[in-house]
C-alpha cells in the first residue's frame, strides 16, 4: 500500500542488526533526516516507525511516494543523473500505457544513457545556468552538430521541469539558447517530380503519386488503406486519420496522425486511375500501397525514390523533402500560403511558411527598378 513501507533488519559486522525501511524500487532507508540535514540512523523499530508515519502522511497529503521516499535518502541518491534514469522509469510507464510513442521513449533512454551521464555525481538541487553552459560545451567538444545539442538539451528542460513539478527542486535554472542554422532545402519542380515517378515500376508507383499529389507525410501513405477513401459527388477523397508508428513494414499502426488531428484531400485523377488498377477494395483495413517485399518502410521508400531519381538524372533528394515539402512549395508559389497551409492540414499558415516552404529571391527581381 502507496505510504508503507516494510521494517526490515539488516547484519552487520560484529552481529549487530539494524532496522531500516524498504522502499524499493526507491531505495532503502536507515535514518531519519531533518529539514536542517541533520542525519539520526535508526537503532529500533520504533525510530524506522516514525520515518514510515511521516512518509505514509506526506503521501496522504498528496506528495508522491517516491518523492516522500527521497527526501529520506543520503545526499548521493540525489544525483541528477539518478534522478533523471527515474524520469526514463516513468516515460516507460506512459509508454506502456499508450500515452507516448515508442520511438520518442528510445530516444529519450537513449540521451539519459548517453549524455546525462555527464550529470553523474552533480546533485539535483542547485542545477545553475553556468554548469548547462559547461555541459554543453562537453557536448561540442565530442563533436556533435548544433540540432543534436538543441534537442539534447530540451530534453534536459523536460526533465527539469517534470522534477520541479514533483516538488523536488525549488528553482528551474536560466537555460543558454543553441543557434542551429537554418538548413536549405532543396525542392523539386513539377517535371522533376513527374520524371522520377516515369523512372518507378508502375507497380510500384501508387504510393508515390499519391505522396506527390496529396503532400501527405509517408507515414500516413504507407497507412492508407480502402476504408479511408469516399466519392463525394464523383470526386474522391482520403481522410487521413492513421499513420506508422515506426520506420519498419512491421511496425504498428497507430489511430491517429503526427499532429494527432485528421484530415482529407482529394485524390488526383492519376493516383486513383493507379488505385482502381492495383487496389484491393475487399481488404479495406488492410494498407492499400505494397512494395514488391511487402508493406513499404520509410527506408524502401527513399531508397525507391533516390534509385528512380538517379536514372531519370534527377537532384537525389529525401522522399519527404521531394514530394510533401516539394508539392507545398509549388502550391505555395501558384494558390497562396492558405492553400498550401490546407492541403498540408496545418492548424496556421506560420507553421507551413517556417517548416516547408522558403521564399524565392529570385522574385525580387520583378520589382527591382533596373536589372544588374
Amino acid at each position: 500500500m502507496a505510504g508503507k513501507g516494510t521494517i526490515r533488519w539488516e547484519k552487520r559486522k560484529g552481529g549487530a542488526r539494524v532496522p531500516f525501511l524498504d522502499y524499493r524500487p526507491f531505495g532503502r532507508i536507515y535514518a531519519d533526516r531533518d529539514a536542517l540535514g541533520l542525519v539520526t540512523p535508526f537503532r529500533t523499530a520504533e525510530d524506522a516507525q516514525r520515518v514510515r508515519e511521516r512518509i505514509r502522511r506526506a503521501v496522504d497529503d498528496g506528495i508522491a511516494l517516491e518523492t516522500a521516499v527521497l527526501r529520506f535518502l543520503p545526499a548521493s541518491r540525489n544525483t541528477v543523473y539518478q534522478r533523471a534514469q527515474a524520469w526514463a522509469l516513468a516515460k516507460e510507464r506512459e509508454a506502456a500505457a499508450g500515452r507516448i510513442e515508442l520511438a520518442s521513449l528510445d530516444n529519450l533512454q537513449r540521451y539519459v544513457r548517453d549524455y546525462f551521464v555527464w550529470w553523474e555525481n552533480a546533485p539535483i538541487q542547485g542545477v545553475k545556468r553556468g554548469d548547462v553552459e559547461d555541459w554543453i560545451q562537453d557536448l561540442y567538444a565530442h563533436g556533435l552538430a548544433d540540432s543534436t545539442v538543441r534537442g539534447i538539451l530540451a530534453m534536459f528542460k523536460a526533465f527539469l521541469r517534470w522534477v520541479h513539478d514533483r516538488e523536488e527542486i525549488d528553482r528551474l535554472p536560466r537555460f543558454p539558447s543553441v543557434q542551429v542554422p537554418e538548413r536549405a532545402l532543396t525542392f523539386l519542380s513539377r517535371d522533376e517530380q513527374d520524371q522520377v515517378l516515369a523512372a518507378i515500376d508502375e507497380p510500384q508507383r501508387g504510393i508515390f503519386l499519391f505522396l506527390v499529389d496529396t503532400a501527405c507525410r509517408p507515414s500516413e501513405a504507407r497507412a492508407v488503406g480502402w476504408q479511408d477513401v469516399e466519392v463525394r459527388d464523383g470526386v474522391p477523397w482520403v481522410w487521413f486519420r492513421r499513420a506508422f508508428k515506426g520506420p519498419l513494414g512491421s511496425s504498428p499502426i497507430k489511430p491517429y496522425t503526427k499532429t494527432r488531428r485528421s484530415g482529407d484531400a482529394p485524390i488526383s485523377e492519376r493516383c486513383w486511375e493507379w488505385m482502381q488498377a492495383h487496389g484491393d477494395p475487399s481488404q479495406p483495413f488492410v494498407p492499400m500501397f505494397r512494395s514488391q517485399r511487402g508493406l513499404w518502410g520509410a527506408s524502401n521508400l527513399n531508397k525507391t525514390w533516390k534509385a528512380a531519381s538517379a536514372r531519370a538524372g534527377v537532384p537525389l533528394v529525401p522522399v519527404r523533402e521531394a514530394t510533401r515539402h516539394s508539392t507545398l512549395q509549388r502550391v505555395r508559389d501558384e494558390h497562396g500560403a492558405e492553400m498550401a497551409a490546407l492541403l498540408a492540414r496545418h492548424e496556421n499558415v506560420a507553421t507551413t511558411l517556417k517548416h516547408y516552404t522558403r521564399s524565392d529571391r529570385r522574385r525580387l527581381l520583378s520589382v527591382s527598378r533596373r536589372s544588374v
